[in-house]
């Protein structure tokens, strides 16, 4: 009697084991987000990733990779598993536009999941505990920093991205200490600005750059400071993308923006609406997609 009710009981674990570890129980079940199956199986993207009112854009190229900013601080563990779903094993660089905590906040656990080959970031003073505890972790993860210099190239696959900003060592606001930068694909460009303001947007159109670009990732939020009339003219982009939090308490992005894009012609995405946006190219052509 004793070796039958072991037998049966010995069945009945087999058989719970079973449901349990086949998803019969959808309670240990883990749910895994991948992206990379929306866009287009193209060598270059460039994914504005929604991290609410903050930055972080991904840029993609032969499998090389450039993370600009991560959000804020709480925006941080979205932006690892963000990049672990599309695929990101190791980051070539890390750029890090201005100290201000919607852009460099979730970069620390970045940082502790990812060692770049690079970080690019300005030479601007914060005085933030945020920011000084940010600096002493790369300091003791021993990672080559550099400051851009206006001119600075940056190989990405066979993509190549140019700092166009900033133009001067000392500014009045932060923002306008945002490291601009400008990526070429064949024969496709985008236009990565950070907070850049209407000073840096002079600035740039005063020393002559090349600014015509097929997607402009729109300064500041939508905000009013930025994306002046002769800036956005001179960009000429055919797609526009604001990064940007739902009803968000600065009014960003300012209608008058919107309207001035609208009127240029500019098709534009927001990822307060619409998810994370993906800018995806052959060197020809640009598929814009959306991805909640």
């Amino acid at each position: 009697m004793k070796n039958i009710i072991f037998r049966q009981l010995t069945c009945w674990c087999i058989i719970i084991f079973t449901v349990l570890f086949s998803g019969g129980c959808s309670f240990i079940q883990t749910e895994i987000n991948t992206y990379s199956a929306d866009t287009p199986d193209v060598p270059f993207k460039m994914y504005v990733i929604d991290v609410g009112q903050g930055d972080s854009i991904l840029l993609e190229c032969d499998k090389k990779y450039m993370l600009v900013d991560a959000g804020d601080t709480t925006e941080g563990e979205n932006v690892v598993s963000f990049l672990h779903s599309v695929g990101v094993t190791a980051l070539d660089y890390v750029v890090i536009t201005h100290p201000h905590a919607d852009h460099y906040g979730g970069m620390k656990a970045v940082l502790s999941d990812f060692t770049p080959n690079k970080i690019v970031m300005p030479d601007a003073v914060q005085t933030t505990r945020t920011w000084e505890t940010l600096l002493d972790y790369i300091s003791d993860k021993n990672i080559n920093v550099t400051q851009p210099r206006v001119g600075d190239t940056y190989t990405l696959g066979s993509g190549i991205i140019t700092a166009i900003a900033p133009n001067n060592n000392k500014y009045d606001s932060l923002n306008n200490y945002s490291v601009v930068l400008r990526a070429v694909y064949g024969n496709n460009s985008f236009l990565l600005t950070g907070d850049a303001e209407a000073v840096s947007e002079k600035e740039i159109l005063k020393n002559g750059y090349i600014l015509s670009s097929d997607v402009l990732k729109v300064g500041h939020h939508g905000s009013n400071t930025s994306t002046t009339k002769k800036f956005l003219q001179a960009v000429n982009p055919q797609f526009a993308v604001i990064s940007v939090g739902k009803d968000n308490d600065y009014g960003h992005p300012s209608d008058k923006i919107v309207q001035r894009l609208n009127d240029e012609q500019v098709e534009v995405y927001r990822t307060d609406e619409q998810g994370t946006i993906v800018a995806s190219s052959d060197g020809e052509d640009i598929t814009m997609s959306t991805l909640k």
